[in-house]
């Protein structure tokens, strides 16, 4: 089977170079048309705003795919489990965000330093444009799992010129520029692979808003207590880390709070987590007679 061995792996080969391209496009940009400072600062806030995304749901998706394709071999159709593996990933990564975003000055200078206060509005701007990218980590295993790799390749294709289009408009306008021209092409990439998703597991739009309007209001209720800080204290870097510490703490708790004001499918994981962590530390019934 080397003709599918190699058809498969040049298809996905060919991706991944694409994306990469695409990912060092702003710095190369920058680089030529601002300073190598506009190019680094760029960087920095890019590898900020996306660490959530590759700290969290990166470290589930190869779970997810091998789900999705046990699911398909079992003659499944992934919808079902598209839409609620979605719910779940969008009820963390838009509150990460969102919280990212209000915090973007003392979270840079915490950090990366003081050097790097610069990249913290632009952090802000790619942490709004980044919430459109939710179901991204799941479109690779999506698609390889119904057999249609080859559309990964064709999403690139279509979607990454426009953005690199877009990109070179922007980049003679500066720093700023380039980071606002993500509302273009992040937004773009996912109303394409959403095309080409709903083409094997037959989802509506209807059903795909159903699945993530949840994620909205626990995302507003992580925001409360990071925003109450920072109209209080202002958008400074050096907000004292008591401080800081305060508001992340009451993200988290507002969090929590949002998942079960809306009964969101993930509070229920939680339970059934610590469900599971009791019964492993509770010691074990005492044998009759003893």
């Amino acid at each position: 089977h080397w003709r599918e061995i190699f058809g498969f792996g040049g298809v996905a080969s060919a991706t991944t170079v694409l994306n990469n391209l695409y990912s060092a496009l702003p710095q190369i940009l920058l680089g030529r048309f601002a300073s190598f400072d506009a190019a680094g600062l760029f960087s920095r806030a890019a590898q900020l705003c996306q660490l959530p995304d590759r700290a969290i749901v990166g470290a589930f998706q190869p779970v997810v795919f091998s789900a999705f394709a046990a699911e398909i071999r079992a003659g499944g159709t992934l919808k079902t489990s598209y839409l609620h593996t979605l719910a779940l990933l969008s009820s963390v990564q838009w509150p990460v965000l969102v919280v990212l975003a209000i915090l973007a000055e003392p979270v840079v200078r915490l950090i990366l330093g003081p050097q790097w206060d610069a990249a913290a509005p632009v952090l802000r701007i790619l942490c709004i444009a980044y919430l459109s990218m939710a179901p991204a980590s799941l479109t690779y295993p999506t698609l390889v799992a119904t057999g249609r790799v080859g559309d990964t390749l064709t999403s690139s294709l279509l979607t990454l010129p426009v953005g690199a289009v877009a990109m070179v408009v922007a980049a003679p306008h500066g720093l700023d520029a380039i980071a606002y021209s993500m509302f273009l092409s992040w937004p773009l990439q996912i109303v394409v692979s959403l095309f080409l998703i709903r083409r094997q597991i037959h989802f509506t739009w209807a059903e795909l808003a159903k699945s993530v309007w949840k994620s909205v209001p626990v995302a507003l209720a992580a925001a409360i207590a990071p925003a109450a800080v920072i109209l209080q204290q202002g958008l400074r870097p050096d907000l004292p880390l008591p401080i800081l510490a305060l508001a992340v703490g009451g993200a988290a708790l507002g969090w929590l709070a949002g998942l079960w004001g809306v009964q969101h499918p993930l509070f229920a994981e939680l339970l059934n987590i610590a469900r599971m962590l009791r019964e492993r530390v509770r010691p074990p019934a005492p044998a009759a007679g003893e």
